[in-house]
């Protein structure tokens, strides 16, 4: 024998519970299943089911499977202790008779004293106080023998004298309402009331519960009954607070803030090493408007797109544009993720260690918009060798590095620049006019943004309780860094094409500029003369017909495709000062303002003279978020954590409540190489196909109305340039 197993003793065994009868033979034991009713059986040497064998009740003890249960407690506050994990610290703190009450215990455990009168109980325990420990003696108490006849009787079992079942639960156990049954219906209803409608308060609730309990006990006055008295509202506010919990926060708040409150966070993005995963996501900056002062043009309110390692949780690239999310803003962050830092040589031998913060990701997590739901994105990173993956739908805790990096930017520099966001109340005690004081040049805010992120990449990580910059540097060590054969083929693979487009020796016209460098615009042509049709060509100079790709975030360059030699040649804008960094909607926003003045718009001086008389104040717009829908309060009533506080429930229609699992993406990452020999992928696009709208029907009217462009009217600039 090994284990002392007692006849009768129930032991706990992989979610079954087995009780000890007696030994078989030997070595064998004989276990019968509490749920069956029958012989506990295990699988032998040979597969086939048999008696457990000491030698296996001393494998699954040794493992944790086979655990022996306590006696069974009837005592509720006995219960609750056996369920509590306090560690004897913790208990001391609690409750400092506990040791007291252990030492007699198992003292009279020792000498076998189950029992006796009060005067042998003294006698006995007086006995043993000349073996106290200090702790015991400093006390200065000797319990009464009913105590002690208590405490064995209750506190546990013979072997069995835990320190927390030894603890005193007074004033450590919830008391029960002893209310009336109809009163104690009323109140669980008024509770879930409260949960149920988000517009009803606490207050609200208890004034509706008061109501009704008066006209019940109108009732019961007219009938010659005793009537109720009404519950306290600290008894009614305590019920609403225990109820709390996913099912009742989601019916009140929504399913979202009940995650985020309640739903744990589970693993998070995990890499092994740097480069291996990275996290793209765009953050609106709407506390800023950025003015080139120089032109005196309002550039609008701009967008920060970001990507970070996960491993080293390095900023590897970023961008400021001012059109929304887009697969161009996404492409250029791309790019510039894959391009050394090497302006930031100048700052010291600090920041060399900045400049080699680049490389190819063998992977990207980007979230569902639209911008990344087609063809075009994950066939350009496919073919510079990096997999897309996409974060689960309304999942934005997946993205959790970038989402607290945006946090960190928000706390090092956006909350700190004048005109921040802030409340009505706040502008009004500062007498501060955001649209006013909320101005940048872009250079000023890209400055900032290099010495934020510095700053971000040499300050200790939280979360990686290490310094970013010198997680990168030891990675970049042991396994270099990957790049790509060329980051301009992603601005040719997925840019926005013209189709049509006459190159001419003067290069070619688009948006009404001119593209054009002489040695790239020779080379075109001469290409272009080897296969371009001889019927009806003069002697004179020619055009031909082809097709072009730009960046709608940045006119001031297009790719011309060249038939010849298969591939993309690209033309810089002759006026560089203009277009350099210029979007596309900024540019028809100019010419919509030439136009309106009806003013010329052709050569270099017009627009250079447009573009600095064009001054537009942009508007603040917030979209307040529809109210979330109600949920009933039958749907709660079958809720676990209701039924756990109103274990009677409510007297409603009850239906079934049914959670919906999160779902996790599984991905491979892909190859370096493409195998696949650059065929495009058969899946279906991502969000469907927009559905066409159809116009709206002109009105015919004989009034004259005065041009617009975008959301501003001619008449606001009719004395701009007195």
């Amino acid at each position: 024998m090994t284990i002392n197993f007692v006849p009768g003793q129930v032991w706990f065994y992989r979610g079954e519970g087995v009780r000890f009868e007696g030994f078989i033979g030997s070595d064998h034991l004989h276990f019968s299943n509490q749920h069956k009713l029958t012989p506990f059986l295990v699988e032998g040497p040979g597969g086939d089911p048999v008696p457990p064998t000491m030698r296996w009740a001393l494998e699954a003890y040794a493992s944790g499977a086979l655990i022996r249960l306590a006696a069974p407690v009837e005592n509720v506050a006995r219960k609750l202790a056996a369920k509590r994990e306090l560690d004897g610290e913790e208990i001391r703190k609690k409750d400092k008779f506990a040791v007291l009450r252990r030492f007699i215990v198992t003292r009279l455990d020792r000498l076998g004293v189950s029992g006796g009168s009060d005067a042998k109980l003294n006698q006995i325990v007086a006995g043993l106080w000349s073996e106290a420990p200090e702790e015991v003696l400093a006390l200065q108490v000797r319990p009464h023998p009913r105590s002690v006849r208590r405490w064995l009787a209750e506190r546990g079992s013979k072997g069995e004298r835990q320190l927390r079942q030894l603890m005193s639960m007074s004033g450590r156990v919830s008391r029960a309402f002893r209310l009336p049954s109809p009163i104690r219906d009323k109140l669980n209803e008024s509770a879930l009331l409260y949960w149920s409608d988000r517009t009803l308060s606490i207050a609200d609730c208890y004034a509706r519960l008061s109501r009704e309990i008066g006209l019940l006990n109108e009732e019961r006055v007219r009938h010659g009954q005793i009537p109720f008295e009404v519950p306290s509202k600290e008894k009614h506010r305590l019920l609403i607070r225990s109820l709390e919990g996913f099912d009742t926060y989601k019916a009140r708040f929504g399913e979202k803030l009940a995650k985020l409150r309640f739903e744990g966070c589970g693993e998070g993005l995990r890499a092994s090493r740097f480069l291996e995963l990275g996290c793209l996501d765009t953050k609106y900056l709407d506390n800023l408007i950025i003015v080139d002062f120089e032109g005196k043009l309002p550039l609008g309110k701009p967008y920060l797109t970001a990507i970070i390692d996960v491993f080293t949780c390095c900023i590897v690239g970023f961008v400021v544009t001012f059109e929304p999310p887009s697969i161009y803003s996404a492409l250029e962050c791309i790019k510039r993720a894959h391009s050394p830092k090497l302006h930031l040589l100048k700052g010291g031998p600090r920041y060399a260690l900045l400049c080699n913060i680049f490389g190819r990701f063998s992977e990207v997590i980007v979230d569902n918009g639209l911008e990344y739901a087609g063809l075009a994105f994950e066939d350009a990173m496919a073919d510079a060798g990096t997999a897309v993956r996409w974060a689960p739908v309304r999942s934005p805790t997946f993205k959790s590095p970038i989402e607290r990096f945006f946090r960190t930017i928000d706390s090092l520099l956006m909350h700190k620049l004048p005109g921040t966001t802030l409340t009505l109340e706040a502008r009004k005690d500062l007498e501060l006019n955001p649209v006013e004081e909320a101005t940048l040049s872009l250079p000023e805010l890209e400055a900032l943004l290099w010495e934020a992120i510095n700053l971000y990449h040499f300050d200790i990580h939280a979360g990686l309780n290490a310094i970013p910059a010198d997680i990168w540097d030891r990675e970049r060590r042991a396994y270099g860094i990957d790049v790509i054969a060329d980051v301009r083929q992603l601005d040719k693979m997925a840019g926005a094409v013209e189709r049509s487009r006459k190159l001419t020796r003067s290069g070619v016209q688009f948006l009404g500029l001119q593209y054009n460098q002489k040695d790239l615009t020779s080379e075109l042509l001469n290409d272009f003369a080897t296969i371009a049709p001889r019927l009806g060509a003069d002697r004179g100079a020619r055009s031909y017909t082809t097709k072009i790709k730009y960046n709608p975030a940045n006119i001031g360059e297009i790719h011309v495709w060249n038939e010849k030699r298969k591939r993309y040649v690209t033309l810089p804008c002759v006026e560089p000062e203009y277009a350099l960094g210029l979007s596309k909607k900024q540019h028809e926003l100019i010419q919509d303002f030439a136009k309106a003045r009806a003013e010329a718009f052709s050569s270099k001086a017009d627009r250079l003279r447009m573009r600095a008389e064009l001054s537009l104040k942009i508007e603040q717009t917030y979209a307040d978020k529809p109210a979330q829908n109600r949920a009933k309060m039958a749907r709660l009533a079958q809720s676990p954590r209701v039924q756990e506080v109103i274990p009677h429930g409510v007297v409603l229609a009850l239906e079934d409540h049914n959670g919906e699992p999160v779902n996790v993406i599984e991905h491979e990452p892909l190859s370096g190489q493409r195998s696949d020999g650059g065929r495009l992928s058969k899946r279906p696009v991502r969000g469907g196909t927009k559905r066409a709208t159809k116009p709206a029907p002109v009105e015919q009217t004989s009034t004259v109305e005065e041009p617009k462009f975008g959301d501003f009217s001619i008449q606001k600039y009719k004395s701009f340039g007195q």
